[in-house]
């Protein structure tokens, strides 16, 4: 019962959600703002971070990441705690619906990045749902096709590609895409 009864509420909160998504294609180099998602447990993507977000402050694009760490209440990597562009969310900022503490979430959810890119390769899962549909970003990009109808553009990595190569393949895709204006 308490299931059908989650399950309800998250629904009906997604659906007064604002579906009109209509994307903004923009080139990197264009873009002035970009925010991510990832899953701090996944192998190598702390690399693949520190990777994306040198490339972000080369062409001084802002940035706003979510670092996921679910099943702990301790931070994985150490790295992302004092990374003022970072917020690490973990087990005790979702609450009991499965929504992600909206004192941590609101301004990242608010922000109209020109680019929002989901690394997690764990979909579906409810918070990370909830940010991606929640977000006003103006062009989505992510990993999981089963769940296209939250990105405007998704990519099927293999196994054997490194979470780095896939970022700076991201990077070159998105250098080559010719801006909406």
């Amino acid at each position: 019962m308490k299931n059908l009864f989650r399950k309800i509420l998250r629904k009906k909160k997604l659906n007064k959600l604002d579906e009109n998504n209509k994307p903004v294609y923009k080139d990197l180099f264009e873009s002035k703002t970009c925010g991510f998602i990832f899953n701090v447990n996944e192998p190598e993507i702390v690399d693949s971070i520190i990777t994306l977000e040198k490339i972000l402050k080369e062409h001084n694009i802002k940035y706003k990441g979510v670092s996921i760490n679910f099943g702990t209440q301790e931070p994985a990597d150490d790295k992302f705690l004092s990374d003022a562009n970072i917020l690490n969310m973990n087990d005790i900022d979702i609450n009991w619906y499965g929504f992600p503490s909206e004192d941590l979430t609101k301004e990242f959810i608010n922000t109209e990045f020109d680019l929002l890119i989901d690394f997690t390769l764990d979909f579906p899962s409810f918070p990370i749902e909830y940010l991606l549909r929640a977000s006003k970003a103006k062009f989505k990009i992510g990993f999981y096709p089963e769940s296209e109808q939250y990105y405007n553009f998704y990519m099927f990595p293999t196994k054997e590609i490194h979470p780095k190569d896939i970022v700076i393949s991201i990077c070159n895709y998105l250098t080559t895409i010719r801006s909406s204006k």
